[in-house]
């Protein structure tokens, strides 16, 4: 098995999130302005806006759609969408 690096987000998969939310902080393939950002509530109700969109750096999930996410740079976002996954028919590699 692969270690995993110390350092990095620990990121949530998460089965109510609507969709991969993370932050600025998380390694992503192919960062690129979102052509339209999207809020997320917390649940202590502020809002977060997202500013980019990436793949996450996590080959072992396929199909490549299932490696999309949204970047937050203002808070700690690190929620894995799981169900869409299963929309995308994602299969975990390992």
């Amino acid at each position: 098995s692969t270690p995993i690096p110390t350092g990095l987000p620990t990121l949530v998969a998460d089965t109510g999130a609507t969709n991969t939310y993370i932050s600025a902080l998380c390694p992503v393939s192919n960062p690129r302005l979102a052509p339209s950002a999207i809020s997320i509530m917390n649940p202590n109700g502020s809002l977060m806006q997202s500013t980019h969109v990436g793949n996450l750096d996590l080959p072992m999930l396929r199909p490549p759609e299932a490696r999309h996410a949204h970047i937050v740079p203002a808070g700690p976002a690190r929620l894995l969408a799981v169900i869409l996954w299963h929309s995308v028919r994602c299969r975990l590699h390992c």
